[in-house]
């Protein structure tokens, strides 16, 4: 992090391409360093559905972790592809850089 230096996701959760049995899944992205709290926007992260489409949730922030946590208002629908985006401006880091691109991937939830 610093002047210059966008963040960068280091990781996330469930890892592209996965098979999730879990009814209620967090979705987590985890960073290169500290983001500016005041700067999220709850709805940074989209997770799309294609069946059921955009799927209502709220967003927040871990800072002693620095993760982004996604959670839906209910129960992800049962075996159905989800695609998930982190804008590029849905977070700020402590020296006002945003992500330098949108992080994407897919999973998929157990019948």
């Amino acid at each position: 992090a610093g002047p210059g230096r966008t963040p960068v996701v280091t990781s996330h959760f469930p890892p592209d391409g996965a098979r999730v049995a879990a009814d209620r899944v967090r979705i987590t992205f985890a960073l290169s360093g500290p983001l500016d709290a005041h700067t999220l926007q709850d709805d940074g992260i989209t997770v799309l559905g294609e069946a059921s489409g955009l799927l209502p949730g709220h967003t927040s922030y871990d800072g002693d972790r620095w993760w982004l946590v996604w959670e839906g208002d209910s129960d992800l629908p049962r075996d159905e592809t989800f695609h998930i985006t982190l804008a590029e401006d849905a977070v700020e880091d402590l020296a006002g850089n945003e992500l330098a691109a949108p992080v994407s991937f897919s999973f998929e939830t157990a019948q």
